[in-house]
């Protein structure tokens, strides 16, 4: 029955879809004057929203992932159990008398819901270091790595603040943005191994959503955003999600977002990850609970705090180390800056088939000054 009416949902013309949380809605429901939306501020939103939806989703987290594993470790709860839990929340009675206008309420919809409900349980907020941010992109050029790299993110959700980069869709700067590892349904279940990455950009002051801007991971396909991107807009049928762009302007700005997008990624997974947190090193960000037994029984519990993890710490301090270095020679032009690059390698045995691909971000270089040496 669930099946039957997700895809009788996904086939209906979706009108409200486009209507997602907004500044003024988060304010006026928990009570704040917040001048911009924060990743905090809205998973209490959604929590205030939709009462008892977290009991309701660790019940099916604990008894059908935990208990029989019934899809990938990465992936906490795909997002396609998340539309009948919001609507028994919402309308107990929806699959009885389906109708199209039973939906989320507020008209976020429930691929939000889930990648930011599933961050509830690390908090983690990934920042790349205020040093390297303005030397970081390298925009002419389309990415291709086996996609299956990006399964490689440390938590099931995650959250970036891009504050302090250049980052724009819509014609609205983005502050942050979630990435969560899931899964699209197969025919006869709400899961299969076709896995994505759900990005859910967040601006100022709303919640933005795009079909359009998920990310396919393919394990046995290089994964370029350009083609990726027009593929999976041949698939999205025209009047199921209005905000999905598709003339050739939008198209190179999401285009242009998804490439800055996967970048940050594949900076947060690399395997010597230059990451830290309260200023120490962390060798790695790995969070994903395990439910813990209490009075007999198995339970998942919220983080208690955000963690904030600096991305590209030593980087950065080796470019302020450099820039300090020339300044100190009187020299009153502009230093001239190698680009930052993307290096791409195998590593293992091709005889065995036993190679791993690896993609490493090398820093810009100041050229001729006192610190030229690249770290490879």
């Amino acid at each position: 029955m669930i099946l039957s009416n997700y895809r009788k949902y996904i086939q209906s013309q979706i009108t409200e879809f486009n209507q997602n949380i907004t500044l003024e809605k988060v304010n006026n429901g928990l009570n704040r004057k917040l001048e911009e939306l924060n990743p905090i501020h809205t998973l209490d939103y959604i929590s205030k929203t939709y009462t008892g939806i977290w009991n309701k989703v660790e019940d099916i987290v604990i008894n059908e992932k935990f208990s029989n594993s019934k899809w990938s470790n990465n992936i906490f709860l795909p997002f396609t159990y998340w539309l009948p839990i919001t609507l028994d929340i919402k309308y107990p009675n929806w699959h009885k008398n389906y109708k199209e206008k039973y939906m989320p309420n507020w008209g976020i919809d429930f691929v939000s819901i889930s990648a930011i409900g599933t961050w509830r349980y690390t908090k983690g907020i990934y920042k790349l270091d205020d040093e390297i941010a303005n030397h970081f992109f390298i925009d002419d050029s389309d990415i291709k790595i086996p996609s299956k790299l990006l399964e490689n993110q440390p938590e099931w959700s995650i959250y970036v603040d891009t504050r302090n980069l250049d980052i724009s869709l819509d014609g609205e700067r983005v502050v942050g943005f979630w990435s969560c590892i899931d899964c699209y349904p197969s025919s006869n279940q709400p899961y299969s191994n076709l896995k994505a990455l759900s990005i859910i950009p967040l601006f100022s002051n709303r919640l933005g959503y795009m079909l359009s801007a998920s990310i396919p991971l393919d394990e046995n396909k290089f994964l370029s955003i350009e083609q990726s991107t027009n593929d999976l807009l041949n698939h999205i049928p025209k009047n199921f999600a209005v905000d999905d762009k598709r003339d050739s302007d939008d198209l190179k700005e999401l285009i242009c977002f998804k490439k800055k997008v996967t970048q940050i990624l594949l900076f947060i997974i690399q395997p010597e990850p230059d990451i830290t947190e309260h200023d120490q090193p962390v060798e790695s960000t790995r969070a994903n609970p395990y439910p813990k037994i209490i009075k007999g029984k198995y339970r998942l519990y919220e983080a208690k705090k955000p963690r904030y993890f600096n991305v590209g710490t030593q980087a950065g301090k080796n470019l302020k180390q450099a820039f300090a270095t020339y300044k100190a020679t009187g020299k009153k032009q502009a230093p001239h800056i190698r680009k930052a690059h993307w290096h791409g390698y195998w590593k293992g045995s091709k005889k065995l088939e036993k190679q791993e691909f690896f993609y490493k971000w090398i820093p810009p270089v100041l050229v001729n000054s006192y610190l030229e040496e690249e770290k490879n």
